[in-house]
């Protein structure tokens, strides 16, 4: 398995946009939602809309893990076939689903167990911010899923909360891997470049800096 570093963090504190500028530089990026693959984006939508809602009902611990397990494949595969071009930068790989369904109280052990078997990342790249100030990037919470808020109404109260938490989650769920934190309330320029130096990749030749 080729050498391949995650760029982890909450909710909204920018990991996509810090994703999509890595990717113009040329670097190799591997995401879940990616739009070459709507197969991905559809399950995630059918896990949120369907099964989470009846989870313990009409679906099982298990069967809600499997159904998310083709995103986690998918990730796994991505490295694989990106490394022949070079290092590989992926998006969240299995931890923040891990975190997520722990949180949910639907974590199926099966699965779980299967997940912590994949490679293991060299490096995590942490991307960290106070959720009090990521709220502002939620309009309110009118952009919020059910998995990024306690409760069933999106206030900023059960936001903070859920996202306090879930940060802490995360780091015990990547713990183990050599992992750098990024403060994601500088500028983008300067998030970007702190992303680059703690991943160890260098802005190709004739690319913006």
């Amino acid at each position: 398995m080729t050498d391949f570093s995650v760029l982890l963090g909450p909710d909204y504190v920018g990991k996509t946009t810090v994703l999509r500028e890595l990717a113009e530089r040329g670097v190799n990026v591997a995401a879940c939602d990616d739009a070459r693959f709507p197969v991905l984006g559809a399950l995630r939508l059918l896990w949120l809309g369907e099964v989470l809602p009846e989870l313990g009902r009409r679906y099982s611990r298990t069967m809600a893990m499997a159904v998310l397990n083709p995103l986690v494949v998918h990730l796994r595969d991505q490295v694989e076939l990106l490394a022949a071009d070079g290092p590989v930068v992926v998006d969240s790989y299995y931890y923040k689903l891990l975190a997520k369904l722990r949180m949910a109280d639907a974590l199926a052990v099966g699965t779980a167990s299967a997940w912590r078997e994949l490679p293991r990342p060299s490096r995590v790249v942490f991307l960290d911010a106070d959720p009090e100030c990521t709220w502002a990037r939620t309009h309110d919470g009118a952009d919020l899923n059910p998995l990024e808020h306690y409760g069933r109404r999106p206030t900023r109260e059960a936001f903070v909360r859920y996202q306090r938490d879930l940060r802490a989650h995360l780091l015990n769920t990547a713990s183990g891997v050599p992992l750098t934190v990024v403060d994601a309330t500088a500028d983008l320029d300067s998030v970007v470049a702190a992303v680059e130096a703690a991943l160890g990749v260098r802005v190709p030749q004739g690319q913006p800096a």
